[in-house]
């Protein structure tokens, strides 16, 4: 929510790593659509970056291949990048 009403969002979303992320990205982004991203991310911030961050933490479990993600919206564009130790 973003105001006093709660309204929807059209995002774009990419991610990048050492193989295709298509399917497991669009498992994920599609758990969000039509749904209110304060109860989605729980805790977390529904910022674009927030979202971002979201995405690739939720891709990381199950795709460590995974190096980045950008979540795009109007002419704001958000990426996160995974750390590597």
């Amino acid at each position: 929510m973003c105001g006093p009403y709660p309204h929807g969002h059209l995002f774009n979303v990419e991610a990048w790593g050492e193989k295709n992320l298509d399917e497991p990205l669009m498992a994920i982004v599609g758990e969000l659509h039509n749904r209110t991203l304060v109860r989605m991310m729980n805790g977390g911030s529904q910022t674009g970056e927030g979202i971002a961050r979201w995405i690739l933490d939720r891709l990381m479990t199950t795709n460590p291949e995974v190096d980045g993600v950008s979540v795009a919206f109007g002419h704001w564009k958000f990426t996160v990048e995974r750390e590597r130790r």
